[in-house]
Formats: structure tokens, C-alpha cells, sequence
């Protein structure tokens, strides 16, 4: 009985010359063929249009309206398709927020691993923070040293209507005795809110440590919890100690919020860098800009937006208090002390220094000419205030075995797997997170899987290649658990080093495993060789090209004479391709590559540092 399979039946996209072949449902399949012979017409054009078109149709017309819908390719009939879903060879992402992590979904599910299992610290430094109940307070500070004095303290705020009524009441309650700085006072029963007092510190009673707390402790702590919304202070002979039965920082008194996914999401307001709105980046001068050159000396001009007629008498200006200030003109810009440098950029005087220069710009952006001035000499920075984290100061105040979230995004895929696997979770970690730690081995592992173990969760989606973008979909893809559904990937390997390429072909054939039909534009050998059906079109390219050379299994491929891919995977030398190189080699005297390069003129790039780079010289 033959395999089911999606069955094409005469395609005539661009130049496919009326052509039938099937894809077998379940499996891996690969289109070859020379370039130009119509490889992503059939896969894409045809295939991938069509299981999209029916897929839409099958929404209702108010679905459809939000929906991109294809046209219908020019073929007879295709039967058996399946819902697809593209991951084509080149990046279209543009938006500066998407990450490796938030495409892959990898960053999700960090952020609900973080609520459930993070420990809250103090964004000052000041340790752990925490929620506590009156019991716990008593049996704290009853437990500090025997005999030790220390008096519990509500730090009621003014209320902003009839304050003096509500101070009134609190005394007819029992609440009559307030801190006068260090000394305690006893306010009449018509007192008046103090105006220098707010908020007013209420004392609910002296006590002594002993081994165990009393009940009095424990109702007094209770009074001032309810008094001052959950916060009460303790102060003794070794200062003040603040308590508050929502999440606050023993030392401080800062007041925290309770982790939720969020606070730890830049595209949300809870969770972004209030000073770079979660981009990880601010815009301002770039120094290097402004004085491009640094070899120059103060008397040959290095500032680049002075050397114009509009700004040029701001040198002398300059000059005169650089002078007055004994600072050297004949000596070169970076060989100047720290000093000097910052007196141009900072000092004061009678002359116009350069971040006034640019704060008066800014003040005249309206104008065209002058944004177009300030563009020259801008820059983004990291964020000062976050660091280029992107998230704010409470969302990087959240631990999980020792590392915040932003460090474990820094880590590279290996890493952060190697992290992975040395932590020893324990059982309650593990039923607090339910099945998050499993999914994220699982994602971080697909992602080692598909050859992305040097990239960094962190790194800009539109700062990657074609490759590594489709790659990271394919790794999605496998996480995401979809059954049923045909995939079309338009040549994988691209960018990854041949000795990736055999995972590679596990991730494809764990996909189809699934339940899914992989459909694959490829050239790699691997991947050709690893694939359970291969469809090979040819002979040549554009209107040469465009018919089914030969299909079926890796066997019928290489017994094919006609096919130029099975010529390749025979290792057949005589291809049209090395002929034409060889003939080339010969009629200009270059018998090998190594000759043919060196007479040719080279582009020499030093000590780039781009991404994870490492200085180095090509």
C-alpha cells in the first residue's frame, strides 16, 4: 500500500512545465536541483500557497479580513494538503525588541519561571526581601538579646482630609503616645496633627527581648500593621528595623512588588527601564564623532562641527580660556589629561562648551538643517540606568539559584544549557514551577540542536542572518508542539558548518516524527543523503529547468544519469560547473584557487569586535 502523500498534480508556477510529484505525508522530504530550475516555485509557490490559501478559507470572512490571502497557484489540483506554515531563508524582522529569546519563546518562559521560583532582594543591596506576620516579627525581635530594649512603631501618613478628626480618633482608640525625636510624648486628647509631622510616628510600646515573644508584643505588632497598611517600625539600642506584612526590605523599608511575568517583560510599562522605554539603548553624542581624529591638537581644530563657517568663531572663544586655564594647544587631543578634555566638554567661562553647544542644538531641532547636524555626531548608548538590560531596578532585584534574569539572557545557548544542568532543582522548585523547567531544557536544547550554541538570548532578532533566522524558527516550531502541519524550509544550512548539518537532520526528522510533513528546499549532502523522499528537478536553470529529472528515494537519485544531483552525490567530478572553472584556470594561467586569489586585490578588516567577534583580523 503506497505511503499517503500530498499529491501535485500539473504545476505550471513560473517555469515548472505542467509537472506531478508527490510529497509523502510524515516525512522529510527534499527538493534538489541546479539553481533556477524551479526548487522554491514548486515548494513555496505552489505547495506552501496553496495549504495556506485553504487553511485561511477555512476561517470565517471576519478572521479573513486580518489574514494575508494568496492567490491560487496555477495547478490542476493538489490533494491532501495540510494547513503550512514557511520558514524561509531571510530575516524579515525590523523591530528592535525582538529577541533570540522572545522569538523562541525561550524569554516567556524564563519570565514565569522567574514569578514562580525568583527571590525578591533589595534593589540598594540590603539582601533578601520579604512579607512577614506579626508572629514572625515577635519571635524576631524577641529574640535578639536578653534584656535588650527597643519600642514598636507605627509611622502613621497624614491623611489628606480632616486630619486633625482622624488624630483625635486614633487617641480615643488608645493611641496616645508619638516619638518627639528620640523622646516619647503623650498628645492631649484635642490635639492637632503636627504640620512638620508626616507621616507621625505612633508608639504601640516599649518592650524587653526575652526567649519568648508575649501576647502583648504580638497584638501590638498586629495594631501596627493595621494602623500604617501592613508596615510597623522596630527601634532599639542597634537602630531601626523595618517590618511589613506585604514585600519590603528589612533594612530599608523599600516597598517591592510581588514578582509577576510583566514586571519582567520590556514591551510592558510594569517591567521596562522607565529611562530607555525597554529598548536596552539610549541616543546621545558619540565623543568619537565629534573629534574624529585625536592625533590633533587643540590648535589644529579637531572638533568636527566647529570646522564649519556657521560655528568657527566658537574656536577662539576656546581657546582664549584654555589658555587661561594653562591648558596646552600644541599638544594632541588624546595625549591631554582627563582634566583638560573634560574642561572642553564642561567648563566654565566665557566661552561655549561642547555639551552647551549640543543642549543649544537640541533646543533648534525643529529645524530640518539642524537634525540633520545632529544626526552626524549621534550614537546609541546602553541605557546608564539600566545597564542595557532593558527592564527596571525591581525586576532585576529577582533571583533564581543566584543569577537575575538579564545575566542568564547574556549567557551564550551552550551556557546557559551547561547552567541548566548543573542545577540540582529541588522538590519543591519543581512542583512550584510545574513543568516550566522541562520546557526550557527542552527549548534551550533545540536551540543547541540546530548549531545556535554561540548566540545569546539577548542578541537583536534583526541583527541575524537568514540562516540562524529560519533556524530559530525551526527550534520554535519544534517547541510549539504543533501535529498536522506541513512545513516548507528553504535551505536550513545556511551559515552552519557542515558537521551541524546531521543535527540539523534530527531536528527535521523529530519534527516529522510528530506527526507533521517536512517539505525542504536543500543542497546540502546531509541533508539529501538523511532525507526520506527526494524530488530533483532540472536539467539546467530559467527556461531549461522546470521539469522532475527524477523522484523517489536516495537509491533512485543516484542510479538517475540524467540528474546532475545525483551526479553530486556520486562525487562524479566531470560537472558542468568544475569544467567550466577548469577551462577558466587554464586559459588564464592560474593552475589553482590559491593563485587565482592572490592576484586578486583583498579588503583587510582589523580587530572586529561585532556581536561575539573577538578582535579579530581577516
Amino acid at each position: 500500500m503506497p505511503t499517503p502523500a500530498i499529491e501535485v498534480l500539473h504545476a505550471r508556477t513560473h517555469n515548472l512545465k505542467g509537472i506531478d510529484c508527490r510529497v509523502p505525508l510524515g516525512r522529510v522530504t527534499v527538493v534538489t536541483g541546479p539553481s533556477g530550475a524551479g526548487k522554491s516555485s514548486l515548494a513555496f509557490d505552489t505547495v506552501y500557497a496553496e495549504g495556506q490559501r485553504r487553511f485561511v478559507e477555512s476561517m470565517s470572512t471576519y478572521a479573513r479580513q486580518f489574514l494575508d490571502q494568496m492567490e491560487r497557484p496555477p495547478v490542476e489540483e493538489i490533494r491532501n494538503i495540510l494547513p503550512a506554515v514557511a520558514l524561509e531563508a531571510r530575516n524579515a524582522v525590523r523591530n528592535a525588541r525582538s529577541t533570540v529569546g522572545t522569538i523562541t519563546e525561550v524569554y516567556d518562559v524564563l519570565r514565569l519561571l522567574f514569578t514562580h521560583l525568583g527571590e525578591v532582594h533589595c534593589p540598594e543591596g540590603h539582601g533578601r526581601a520579604r512579607a512577614y506576620t506579626a508572629d514572625e516579627v515577635a519571635a524576631e525581635l524577641a529574640g535578639g538579646v536578653v534584656g535588650q530594649q527597643f519600642m514598636v512603631v507605627a509611622a502613621v501618613p497624614r491623611p489628606r482630609k480632616k486630619a486633625n478628626l482622624a488624630l483625635q480618633e486614633l487617641i480615643r482608640q488608645g493611641f496616645a503616645r508619638r516619638l518627639d525625636g528620640e523622646e516619647i510624648v503623650r498628645m492631649p486628647s484635642k490635639s492637632r496633627w503636627p504640620r512638620v509631622l508626616d507621616p507621625l510616628p505612633f508608639v504601640l510600646g516599649r518592650f524587653t527581648a526575652r526567649e519568648e515573644a508575649g501576647a502583648q508584643l504580638v497584638a501590638a505588632i498586629e495594631e501596627g500593621f493595621r494602623l500604617n497598611a501592613g508596615n510597623l517600625e522596630a527601634r532599639g539600642e542597634k537602630g531601626v528595623r523595618y517590618f511589613s506584612s506585604t514585600l519590603g526590605c528589612p533594612e530599608c523599608g523599600i516597598k517591592l512588588r510581588k514578582p509577576v511575568p510583566a514586571l519582567f517583560s520590556f514591551n510592558s510599562p510594569l517591567g521596562a527601564c522607565p529611562s530607555c522605554q525597554g529598548f536596552g539603548r539610549v541616543i546621545g553624542i558619540d565623543r568619537e564623532r565629534v573629534i574624529p581624529d585625536p592625533v590633533w591638537t587643540l590648535e589644529e581644530r579637531p572638533i568636527a562641527p566647529w570646522n564649519t563657517p556657521a560655528y568657527e568663531e566658537l574656536y577662539e572663544d576656546l581657546l582664549v580660556a584654555c589658555r587661561q586655564e594653562g591648558i596646552p594647544l600644541d599638544v594632541s587631543w588624546r595625549d591631554l589629561p582627563e582634566e583638560a578634555r573634560d574642561f572642553v566638554w564642561n567648563g566654565e567661562g566665557d566661552f561655549v562648551n561642547l555639551e552647551q553647544f549640543f543642549a543649544w542644538l537640541e533646543r533648534r531641532s525643529y529645524k530640518v538643517h539642524v537634525r540633520v547636524l545632529l544626526a552626524r555626531y549621534r550614537a546609541y548608548d546602553p541605557c546608564p540606568d539600566c545597564g542595557g538590560t532593558r527592564l527596571q531596578p525591581e525586576a532585576l532585584a529577582v533571583w533564581v539559584e543566584d543569577e537575575t534574569l538579564p545575566a542568564l539572557c547574556a549567557k551564550s545557548i551552550e551556557e546557559l544549557r551547561r547552567w541548566l544542568e548543573g542545577r540540582n532543582w529541588s522538590r519543591r522548585q519543581r512542583e512550584l514551577s510545574g513543568h516550566l523547567i522541562e520546557d526550557l531544557e527542552e527549548r534551550v536544547e533545540f536551540l543547541h540542536r540546530v548549531g545556535l550554541d554561540y548566540l545569546t538570548l539577548d542578541r537583536q532578532a534583526r541583527t541575524l542572518s537568514g540562516g540562524e533566522t529560519q533556524r530559530i524558527h525551526l527550534a520554535a516550531a519544534l517547541g510549539s508542539g504543533l501535529t498536522s502541519t506541513l512545513y516548507v524550509l528553504d535551505e536550513p544550512t545556511i551559515g552552519l558548518h557542515p558537521r551541524d548539518s546531521g543535527r540539523l537532520l534530527e531536528l527535521l526528522r523529530a519534527l516529522a516524527g510528530r506527526g507533521n510533513t517536512v517539505l525542504v528546499v536543500e543542497h546540502d549532502r546531509t541533508i539529501i543523503q538523511g532525507a526520506d523522499h527526494s524530488t530533483d528537478l532540472g536539467p539546467a536553470s530559467g527556461e531549461h529547468g522546470g521539469r522532475v529529472m527524477v523522484e523517489g528515494p536516495l537509491d533512485d537519485i543516484l542510479r538517475a544519469d540524467e540528474s546532475l544531483t545525483g551526479a553530486y552525490l556520486r562525487d562524479r567530478p566531470a560537472t558542468p560547473a568544475r569544467r567550466h572553472m577548469a577551462r577558466y584556470r587554464r586559459e588564464s594561467g592560474r593552475e589553482s584557487l590559491e593563485e587565482e586569489m592572490a592576484a586578486k586585490p583583498r579588503v583587510s578588516v582589523r580587530g572586529a569586535r561585532s556581536h561575539n567577534l573577538r578582535g579579530i583580523d581577516v
